[in-house]
């Protein structure tokens, strides 16, 4: 990705707040807003899931990669 470890541990950690809580990552501060903002992803990635189940895993992994990436890249550039 051309990112070094440090870098993106910063931007996890310091631009979008979050906290590594048992096996996933999770926000330290949880808005309304934001809890509705989540609720419409899980279900976007629902309806995904079902268009690519005979795709297999690897295609909702990447795409989950790819739009992570963009978000930590829109985060880091806005702050």
């Amino acid at each position: 990705m051309g990112i070094s470890h440090r870098a993106a541990h910063n931007i996890v950690h310091k631009k979008l707040a979050f906290n590594k809580v048992s096996v996933r990552w999770v926000p330290k501060m949880l808005t309304d807003v934001y809890k509705v903002q989540r609720l419409m992803a899980a279900g976007e990635w629902m309806r995904r899931l079902r268009k690519t189940e005979e795709l297999g895993w690897e295609v909702l992994v990447h795409l989950l990669i790819v739009q992570i990436w963009h978000q930590m890249i829109s985060i880091f550039l806005n702050h």
